[in-house]
């Protein structure tokens, strides 16, 4: 159990460091990132321990923000943390869903 939060907190410190390290908006950061860091430590549980369904979350958060321009205080702000945790809702849901179904036996006929 220890290492999804050892995790989280490094996938955290990295995202704190390359915003600067510090206080303030680099705390917010630290703490939204530690939170992504735990669902993709989930993410990782749920898809047998493969690294495709966080890195596909990861990039397709980072792709957003690529194309939408946002300012700094929006990208910490509800609606950014909203649209990520929706987003990791969903990643969560369709893999369970896909590992549910898989698992699920055959029927007999």
């Amino acid at each position: 159990m220890a290492p999804r939060p050892m995790q989280a907190v490094i996938f955290g410190a990295i995202h704190w460091w390359s915003f600067g390290g510090g206080g303030g908006m680099a705390l917010q950061v630290f703490a939204i990132t530690g939170i992504g860091g735990l669902v993709f430590a989930w993410l990782n549980t749920l898809d047998d321990y493969t690294l495709w369904s966080g890195l596909a979350l990861h990039v397709s958060l980072n792709l957003a923000w690529s194309v939408f321009v946002i300012s700094e205080a929006t990208a910490v702000g509800w609606p950014a943390t909203v649209l990520r945790l929706s987003a990791a809702g969903l990643a969560v849901g369709l893999v369970w869903a896909w590992h549910r179904r898989r698992r699920r036996p055959a029927a007999v006929a």
